[in-house]
């Protein structure tokens, strides 16, 4: 289930999730649960679903701890004044040749 999970989720960078990159589409795990006459097909689906949703769970709050901790060691933007002297990229300036 864990592993369905992290092949599900959608990529920030690519805005893909894995298993849409390898297959072509996009698996739909089930949500909701049609009564079965095996109480065991019930018993494994209930389960199925809750560890879906834990593993789920355990991927966002893992993502949240890792963006507070990139954070503490970033620094605040520097504001520029009048005057001063900075670098600045000349990539994207569409500047007269020569």
């Amino acid at each position: 289930m864990t592993e369905f999970t992290i092949n599900s989720s959608v990529n920030r960078t690519t805005g893909f999730a894995p298993f849409e990159l390898v297959y072509g589409y996009m698996l739909q795990m089930m949500t909701n649960i049609s009564s079965s006459e095996f109480s065991g097909v019930q018993d494994f689906t209930e389960m199925a679903l809750d560890n879906l949703q834990s593993a789920h769970d355990a991927i966002l709050m893992n993502h949240i701890r890792q963006v507070i901790q990139v954070n503490k060691h970033r620094s605040p933007d520097l504001t520029l004044k009048v005057g001063n002297l900075a670098y600045l990229s000349t990539k994207d300036l569409n500047l007269p040749k020569g």
